[in-house]
């Protein structure tokens, strides 16, 4: 499970706490772990290079000979946020997340919008909304290490993953402007995020796109209720992380 620990582990863990600059630590498969806005051109790099590693490479989504400096992006990534998860015992930044977030009057788009008109990806009770008002969010790009299930634990990558969706919330309900939030994915996928409290709605048919998957939706409204037990507890605690609120400037990807 992921979990926030307060007292302090023993030998190599004791010692990676004791260099971080943190009063709580995050916990997954009994590892530390910590989560980080990628608002650097050395971190997206990171990001970038991790979505390689599993679109590319290991799930084969993304042709290689695209991307040869190993490193798969895309235009969306130039309106996106991106969260890491990084493995505080080996160094390594084990999953990624993204965060499309089209600007207030611009053309810019979620990556949905390929498969789907707004009057799908938006329930009934939202009609009419104003597409471009820059209120919506898409969670996109989620990557997680493959190695990490071998190496690590099995439980490892489900966890990390928890807490990217976490993070992404935590974000989502911090930023003021933000109040559709949208998702892409498998039914399995939206099961299980349906199952530790994210409401999603789906609002779309299933479309065939490297398996099938369909548009889900929730918006902010009620976000006391998101959530269950462990996952409750954490989500507030990701709340009060100084980084969701800081007013750095996105940099183009």
């Amino acid at each position: 499970m992921i979990r926030w620990r307060k007292e302090p582990l023993v030998n190599e863990k004791n010692q990676i706490y004791q260099s971080l600059n943190h009063p709580q630590f995050l916990i997954a498969g009994n590892r530390p772990v910590s989560i980080h806005r990628a608002d650097t051109r050395g971190l997206k790099e990171e990001a970038y290079r991790l979505r390689y590693q599993v679109y590319c490479k290991h799930l084969g989504f993304e042709p290689e000979d695209e991307h040869p400096d190993q490193l798969e992006q895309d235009r969306y990534d130039q309106w996106s946020y991106h969260l890491l998860v990084r493995d505080e015992i080996s160094g390594r930044y084990v999953g990624t997340m993204r965060l499309v977030s089209p600007n207030q009057g611009t053309q810019q788009a979620l990556p949905l919008q390929n498969f789907y008109t707004e009057k799908q990806l938006l329930p009934a009770q939202e009609r009419p909304s104003v597409w471009h008002s820059g209120q919506h969010i898409e969670y996109s790009r989620l990557a997680i290490s493959p190695e990490t299930a071998t190496q690590y634990s099995k439980t490892y990558p489900i966890e990390v993953a928890r807490l990217l969706y976490l993070s992404a919330s935590a974000f989502f309900v911090s930023q003021p402007r933000l109040q559709h939030a949208h998702c892409f994915v498998e039914g399995r996928l939206a099961r299980r995020l349906n199952i530790i409290g994210l409401p999603l709605e789906r609002t779309a048919h299933y479309v065939e796109f490297k398996g099938q998957r369909a548009a889900y939706y929730f918006s902010k409204r009620n976000y006391e209720n998101w959530f269950r037990g462990e996952s409750k507890e954490l989500f507030y605690a990701l709340l009060q992380l100084e980084h969701w609120n800081t007013n750095s400037t996105r940099r183009a990807a």
